[in-house]
This record gives C-alpha cells, sequence and structure tokens, in this order.
C-alpha cells in the first residue's frame, strides 16, 4: 500500500543481507515492479536486474548495502529503509542515493518499535527531523510524538545542501 500511496519514479529498497530475496518474492507477488540483488542472484541475473531498473521497466530495486556499493543510479526519487542502519555512515551512504544534482529525494524508513530508538539516535546525531507516518486520511500516525509529547501534526522536512550545491530535503 506504501508504494502505490507515494510518487515514487525510482526506489532503491535497502534490506538485511537475508531478507532480500523475500523481500523481492512479496513485491513481485503484489505485482509491484521490482527487481533485486539478492544473495542467490546469479551475476547475470544482477546485470539484468540493474539494466531494468535504469531504464525504468523496474521502478523498485532491492538491495543490501553490500550489493548497493559502488552503484552509480541517476534519478532515484526515493530510498526505502525496511532496516534501520547500524551507523549514521550507514544511513548517509542510503540517503545520498537519492535527492542527486540539486533534486528533492525522499527517505522512507520503516522501523519496528526496537529500531525506533535507533532510528531517533541517528536523527539527533545527524541532525535530521523524522516525520512521523501518515494514515490514509492524510492524519499523522496517533501514536507519533515530537519532543516527548503526542503530536497530530507532520514534522516539517528540513532542507540540507547537496554537494552539487542543490537543496535536498530530508525527513
Amino acid at each position: 500500500r506504501l508504494v502505490n500511496r507515494m510518487e515514487l519514479q525510482r526506489a532503491l529498497v535497502f534490506v538485511d543481507g537475508g531478507d532480500a530475496d523475500r523481500v523481492l518474492e512479496r513485491l513481485l507477488f503484489h505485482q509491484l515492479p521490482a527487481a533485486g540483488l539478492g544473495g542467490k542472484a546469479r551475476k547475470e541475473e544482477r546485470r539484468q536486474a540493474l539494466e531494468d531498473f535504469k531504464n525504468g521497466k523496474v521502478r523498485l530495486l532491492v538491495a543490501t548495502d553490500l550489493a548497493a556499493r559502488g552503484l552509480d543510479i541517476p534519478d532515484i526519487s526515493h530510498v526505502i529503509n525496511l532496516s534501520v542502519p547500524e551507523s549514521p555512515e550507514v544511513y548517509l551512504h542510503r540517503a545520498g542515493r537519492t535527492g542527486r544534482a540539486g533534486k528533492d529525494g525522499v527517505v522512507v524508513s520503516i522501523a519496528t518499535a526496537g529500531e525506533l530508538v535507533r532510528l531517533m539516535e541517528l536523527a539527533k546525531k545527524l541532525k535530521i527531523e523524522l516525520q512521523p507516518p501518515k494514515r490514509p486520511s492524510g492524519k499523522s500516525n496517533p501514536g507519533a510524538k515530537r519532543n516527548g509529547k503526542p503530536t497530530d501534526k507532520p514534522a516539517t522536512p528540513k532542507k540540507t545542501k547537496t554537494s552539487s550545491g542543490g537543496e535536498r530535503r530530508r525527513s
């Protein structure tokens, strides 16, 4: 449902190592245009997945941090974290895949209750503001908190400068 509600053109979906093939299977089951760089994929299958992603045949590319190293794919509109990275450096490496060349990009992190603490620590270290999730009605998650207090208002994403001088919205 999330993928269908977001206006994504091309998204890189980050998962933990053992989850890549399972996540790809679920996306394909729901008839979403996806490809993967999972551990079970042969070299030719990975090459084809990258080619299909770059030329727009698929809009979602499922990858691990290791599989995504060294990839240079332009025009990624979204990064979706299905696992919260352990370090600020890894978070920035993932987030840096979107919003290049002065374009806006969106980072979506889907976290369990246990991962939420780590995500909030990353946000504090990186000085980024998180937006609580919105329900289909457009209202925020009623359990969302800002500064330790319940809120129903979404946070305003902060703009940051990219290395090329453009601005990027971070959430």
